[in-house]
């Protein structure tokens, strides 16, 4: 099951250290805050959606100093929530570690800002605990296996650069039975500006 998040891993590395070679001092570190409504596709029935928060440890690096408007925006990061049951939708409790990997083409239109846009992949290890349904008075009706997955998306994404902090929006879509919904993230980068 992890064979998928080490061969992501190692495929970030890769094109990081090649950007960091031809580059030395543009891979930049930072943080990220985010809001987002998710839901899982679920193989025994539907679920409802719920919003969380949560952090995310974030690594950005030009491809090349030849390509400085493409960049590789990687960010590994931790998710709980908690699906609510109903009388159709099956609730359980979510758990999440997963690193992604972007590709990311930016528009020079502005000294003071800069957008992007961006495709990329998500490889996630993803547990699904308590799943269960309940009947019209609230009570346990039915009671499903917990799931444990790696889990694959694709990731559409879109941002807004500023000097030192940035946005993105970015929409998750699940090839399996994964988590699907949209982030709305705040980050910012410890080293250096956005635009260098």
């Amino acid at each position: 099951m992890k064979k998928a998040i080490i061969t992501t891993i190692l495929t970030t590395a890769v094109l990081s250290q090649n950007a960091f070679s031809a580059q030395p001092q543009s891979t930049r570190f930072g943080v990220g805050v985010s809001a987002a409504n998710f839901t899982v596709n679920d193989p025994d029935g539907s679920t409802g959606d719920t919003s969380l928060g949560y952090l995310s440890g974030l690594m950005v690096t030009p491809l090349s100093r030849n390509h400085p408007y493409i960049r590789v925006f990687s960010e590994l990061s931790y998710r709980r929530f908690t699906l609510e049951p109903g009388v159709n939708t099956v609730g359980q409790q979510v758990t999440s570690l997963s690193l992604s990997g972007i590709a990311q083409h930016a528009f020079n239109v502005s000294q003071t800002y800069r957008p992007w846009v961006g495709l990329g992949f998500q490889a996630g290890l993803n547990d699904y605990k308590n799943r269960h349904t309940v009947d019209g008075g609230g009570f346990l009706d039915q009671q499903y296996a917990d799931r444990s997955q790696t889990s694959f998306n694709i990731l559409l994404n879109a941002g807004l650069s500023f000097k030192h902090v940035a946005f993105n929006i970015t929409y998750h879509s699940p090839l399996d039975d994964g988590i699907e919904g949209v982030q709305l993230q705040m980050f910012y980068l410890f080293k250096g500006e956005m635009f260098r």
